[in-house]
């Protein structure tokens, strides 16, 4: 199956109760990539740096949390396992240029090439 991802946003809707996290997450760059899903009548699918490689319906508490460098290594084989688990083939990532994003890419590319399948990055 491919997919179309996009890194977390820091921006979020609050709350103590979990929203699904195309409802949690709150940007522009979100909201872009939601209407190229809805589009390209493919699934959306999220990159955090808490949760993984998670779908846009699955529902999630606020968090606040950026991916670090040395936190990649240890992501890898947990995307890699949801890759596998959700029969993933090829990605179509869509990312910006700012540099808090450069370890999600690094992560999102390492995984993929872990589960030997497509991978399309996009800078919007």
């Amino acid at each position: 199956m491919e997919i179309i991802a996009t890194i977390c946003s820091k921006e979020k809707i609050g709350g103590e109760t979990p929203l699904p996290a195309h409802k949690r997450y709150n940007s522009p760059r979100i909201l872009l990539v939601s209407v190229r899903a809805k589009q390209a009548k493919q699934p959306l699918y999220f990159l955090s740096g808490k949760y993984g490689l998670i779908e846009s319906t699955v529902k999630i508490s606020y968090y606040d949390h950026l991916l670090k460098p040395e936190e990649i290594e240890l992501l890898i084989p947990k995307v890699h396992a949801q890759i596998r688990q959700y029969n993933v083939t090829k990605i179509v990532f869509y990312t910006d240029k700012k540099p808090t994003s450069s370890p999600y890419i690094a992560l999102i590319k390492k995984a993929a090439k872990a589960a030997k399948i497509d991978l399309e990055v996009n800078t919007i």
